[in-house]
């Protein structure tokens, strides 16, 4: 599988998120009015499906979720380093942006951060600027 082209980065997506992004939305609770994105910003390849991509260094788990943030959401598992990088999945400093109209709830992402991932492991907030949380 190439992951790079002359032309720029292949994107690799939950295959929810090429739906998103394909089209115009609308999230009622925010107020927020979103257009579909050009058609180059769509992922090229999509999986639904766990999957383990080997980057010399490290093995990348990617591990799609039940719909939590939005109906495209992906932890990824570093195994060598025990860390879950959650991206929206998990904030610290505030209450999650939680997208109901793509089929996000607060109760998927409990279950996305909590319950399925109880294993005892450092987890990743985009706001952290690198730092870690353990739980």
């Amino acid at each position: 599988m190439r992951f790079a082209t002359g032309t720029g980065a292949t994107i690799l997506a939950h295959a929810d998120s090429r739906a998103r992004l394909s089209t115009s939305q609308y999230v009622p609770s925010l107020s927020w009015r979103i257009s579909a994105s050009p058609r180059k910003a769509w992922p090229s390849l999509t999986f639904d499906h766990p999957l383990t991509l080997d980057i010399g260094t490290e093995e990348l788990h990617l591990l799609p979720q039940a719909p939590a943030h939005t109906d495209g959401d992906v932890a990824v598992f570093l195994s060598s380093a025990n860390v879950l990088v959650t991206g929206d999945l998990f904030t610290h400093r505030s209450y999650p942006v939680i997208d109901e109209s793509s089929g996000g709830s607060l109760r998927g992402i409990i279950e996305a951060v909590v319950e399925k991932h109880r294993k005892s492991c450092a987890i990743s907030d985009r706001a952290m600027a690198g730092g870690l949380l353990e739980i």
